[in-house]
């Protein structure tokens, strides 16, 4: 990995009195403290979110009690296996992901993401401060965790937590923020985390040296060469103190805002340090309280310029009840980190990490960055939700609202719903990089118009995608669209003919007049003509669902035969008697036309009903024979 070019301090310059910190008196300065409310103070000025790549010191005050002094968007602390707190544990400032799970069992109140005494830059209000992929456990009383202090912060777990929220009266207590169990791929969006770490502390492993280290009883000596902005410095784990036998870390000829790599070699390590010291000179410097008042930033600004990089061991020891000054890279697998000690930095475990356990107390993590890396954070996009509207004929109330849901595998929006206008975007912002969201609306269960049935939805569609990979930075937007459609439907007629004499002509026209209503009106209206037995004739197309419409048939002032009196017709059969359009649905009136012979159909009711039939044919046989005799006897007389 190609080294990340170191950035250059453009604030804050380091003092170049000589520096020397005492890492004892550091410790009981604010172990005492208490954890008050931490809005931001009338005489502190907030500091903006702290970039991920530091351009020359953050602005990160000296440990301080409160008020909060601004918000960091960094990961503090990168755990790759089990966070462990023992006896003597306390506090954990700044946002902690932990791969496995993470275990408090100090004995007492312990405080994450926001602590009593610290840098007082922490995460934001209501933001993710402990992240696991595994389980939150939380020891029997008088264990007690308590998650962003009265700015609220969230937990999200892969596995499951134990204690309630936000109920104080249970072991957990996150001040309003969220508890998620059972996340799913809760680590995604910090996945590049562990590869990045490991990749710095190969490359720094490989710097040569631009000083030497020395040590003895009581002191450990690095002399700097007095001119490079990045000192090296290489020295074996087993000379850097040890539990109940620290040394000083005394710092000689090291430039003005110079960043210092200190590669510890060995399996195994331990510092133990009671105190810090730096000059440009060979002469330590006198002592500097950690928690000097502003505009003193000695403290602040040496850790962040310091780096302690373990590059091959696999088991490191830090502390013996002091302040170790510096950010810490243990990136072997499997690794174990035991901190006897509060720590002021960031810290890389590629393994498990233990706060506490022994005979120290009040151990703290502090968060403080390192400033020559460009930090890989847990950068997040957003996405915006854009509603698309067609309403060619402008039915839809225009001040009406879609509805929809967002869900991400990684943290998903708070509120996850969204309610805007067709033209309206909505905005969801902060969500982690790497996180994949579903974007889905819900049902319309209201007709587009409110007073004319005959306009309904076609199904949602998303012009774009509505499954989106959240990227670094960037808002994908996700067009929702929604389409109004008039439900249509057509009408036709068909001419039957019951002629069981045979005696219509094919050739016949039958005509009539047809008349489509619709929300009071006539909308479709016309005349038809056919023949019985040809196919169906179309009376009108595109028809509103909803229309009523009927038929009638003129009068047949013809009879069914000419010079047959005998054949008559019976009145028109109409069926149905009206129609309701149908979206999608062609609709068909039958018009049936009967030939009807009295006569015959007397005949054939059976021969006592004939007889009467018979008598009065013949009569009236008998009488034509009679007028035609006169007739003819007049005629020729």
């Amino acid at each position: 990995m190609a080294l990340t070019p170191p950035c250059v301090p453009e604030s804050h310059p380091m003092p170049s009195t000589s520096l020397r910190i005492a890492a004892i008196l550091s410790v009981t300065a604010i172990t005492g403290l208490t954890l008050a409310a931490l809005p931001v103070g009338p005489n502190e000025t907030a500091v903006a979110d702290t970039p991920a790549c530091i351009e020359g010191y953050a602005d990160f005050p000296n440990l301080k009690g409160a008020p909060r002094f601004g918000t960091d968007t960094e990961v503090g602390v990168y755990v790759n296996g089990t966070l462990s707190t023992g006896s003597g544990a306390s506090e954990m400032e700044g946002t902690f992901v932990i791969g496995d799970d993470a275990v408090f069992n100090s004995g007492a109140y312990f405080n994450v993401g926001v602590v009593g005494a610290g840098s007082q830059v922490t995460p934001g209000p209501m933001t993710d401060m402990l992240i696991t992929g595994g389980d939150v456990v939380v020891g029997a009383a008088p264990n007690f965790v308590e998650v962003g202090n009265l700015i609220g912060g969230n937990i999200v777990a892969g596995g499951t937590v134990t204690g309630g929220s936000p109920s104080p009266t249970t072991s957990v207590n996150t001040n309003g923020g969220a508890i998620t169990q059972n996340a799913v791929a809760p680590l995604a969006s910090y996945s590049s985390i562990p590869t990045y770490y490991q990749g710095l502390s190969t490359t720094y492993d490989a710097l040569t040296d631009t000083g030497a280290v020395t040590s003895d009883s009581g002191n450990v000596y690095f002399d700097g060469n007095g001119t490079d902005t990045r000192q090296v410095f290489t020295v074996a784990g087993s000379v850097l103190g040890a539990i109940g036998a620290t040394k000083s870390m005394i710092f000689t000829n090291i430039p003005v805002d110079a960043v210092v790599i200190i590669n510890v070699t060995g399996a195994s390590a331990v510092v133990s340090a009671n105190s810090f010291s730096f000059s440009a000179t060979s002469t330590p410097g006198a002592t500097v309280d950690p928690t000097a008042p502003e505009p003193n930033r000695v403290f602040s600004h040496f850790t962040q310029s310091l780096l302690w990089n373990f590059t091959s061991a696999t088991s490191v020891t830090l502390g013996d009840q002091d302040q170790l000054l510096g950010s810490i890279l243990v990136p072997t697998a499997s690794s174990t980190l035991q901190l006897y000690t509060s720590t002021n930095g960031r810290i890389y475990v590629n393994g498990s990490l233990t706060l506490g356990g022994g005979a120290q107390t009040g151990l703290e993590i502090h968060n403080y960055p390192f400033r020559e890396s460009c930090v890989v954070t847990p950068t997040t996009g957003s996405i915006a939700v854009n509603k698309v509207l067609s309403d060619t004929d402008s039915v839809v109330d225009p001040d009406r609202l879609f509805t929809g849901t967002i869900s991400c595998t990684v943290g998903t929006p708070t509120p996850n719903t969204w309610s805007i206008e067709a033209g309206q975007t909505a905005t969801f912002s902060g969500i982690p990089t790497g996180s994949e969201c579903t974007i889905a609306e819900d049902a319309l269960t209201v007709a587009p118009s409110s007073t004319d049935s005959s306009y309904v939805w076609r199904p949602s569609t998303f012009l774009t995608p509505n499954v989106i990979t959240v990227g670094a930075g960037t808002t994908a937007t996700v067009q929702v669209y929604n389409e109004v459609r008039r439900a249509l439907g057509d009408l036709e007629l068909v001419k039957v003919l019951d002629d069981p004499f045979n005696v219509v002509s094919l050739s016949r026209v039958y005509t009539g007049t047809f008349e489509c209503a619709h929300l009071g009106a006539t909308i479709e209206s016309g005349t038809w003509s056919t023949t019985a037995g040809a196919a169906a004739i179309s009376l009108a197309t595109d028809l509103p669902a909803g229309a009523v419409c009927s038929v009638t048939e003129d009068p047949l002032t013809d009879p069914p035969l000419a010079g047959f009196p005998q054949y008559i017709w019976r009145a028109p059969v109409i069926s149905p008697a009206t129609i309701t359009i149908a979206d999608g649905v062609t609709s068909r009136f039958t018009v049936t036309n009967i030939v009807y012979d009295p006569i015959a159909e007397l005949a054939s009711t059976g021969t006592d009903a004939a007889l009467p039939l018979w008598i009065g044919g013949g009569a009236i046989l008998a009488g034509l024979a009679i007028v035609l005799v006169g007739y003819r006897r007049r005629r020729s007389a």
